[in-house]
Order: C-alpha cells, then sequence, then structure tokens
C-alpha cells in the first residue's frame, strides 16, 4: 500500500487525504451510532430510561488528569517592597534588572532560609 501511495502525485495524495478523512468522520458517527443504540437497547432491558443514567459524569474519562501544579519557593524578594519576589525561574521581573543596574548583586536580594 505504501509504494501504491509512493507512486501517486501530489494532487492525488491530496484527494486521498481527503477521502480517508471521511471516511474516518463517517467510521466514527457510524461508531457512535451503533453505541448510542446499544446503551438505548441495554437502558430499555433494564426499565431505565436514558436521562436516568446522568452519562454526563462520563464526559471526564475523555480528559487526562491534572498534574499538580508545581510550587517553588520564593528564592529572591525586593528591598524595597516586600511583596515583589521571584523564584529565580525565567526571566527576570524588573525589580531585579533595576537593582542588578544600581549595583545590588543577586546574592543581596536572597530571601534566607528559614
Amino acid at each position: 500500500m505504501v509504494k501504491q501511495l509512493q507512486s501517486l502525485t501530489t494532487a492525488e495524495l491530496v484527494e486521498v487525504k481527503k477521502l480517508t478523512e471521511k471516511l474516518i468522520l463517517q467510521a466514527q458517527k457510524d461508531a457512535k451510532s451503533e453505541l448510542k443504540t446499544k446503551i438505548r437497547k441495554m437502558a430499555k432491558e433494564r426499565g431505565l430510561r436514558i436521562r436516568d443514567l446522568n452519562l454526563d459524569d462520563l464526559g471526564d474519562l475523555d480528559k487526562k488528569p491534572k498534574k499538580p501544579k508545581k510550587v517553588f519557593p520564593v528564592k529572591y524578594r525586593n528591598p524595597q517592597d516586600s511583596n515583589q519576589t521571584w523564584t529565580g525561574l525565567g526571566k527576570q521581573p524588573l525589580w531585579v534588572r533595576a537593582c542588578l543596574a544600581e549595583g545590588t548583586t543577586l546574592e543581596q536580594l536572597l530571601v534566607p532560609k528559614s
């Protein structure tokens, strides 16, 4: 099959791609329809209604669980404004750059370890 595709022109490959995308969408639509039919049948056999199943909670199954966000400790603090801090990661904040331009060293901005 790969050899056959390699022998096609760019225009022919674009057509194959379009057709393939249409076929994939149709296959997904058919699979959803088939699954819905099976669910309806199973619910009916058990004397349930679809709305009683509360299938909204199943939407979370498609999502990957979120990793907890890492919180990095404050490493540097602005001596003029203690609310301005920096972890030492990423770009230097403006206040760090200003302090460095005035001759202050990063060591002087370090937060004492507890």
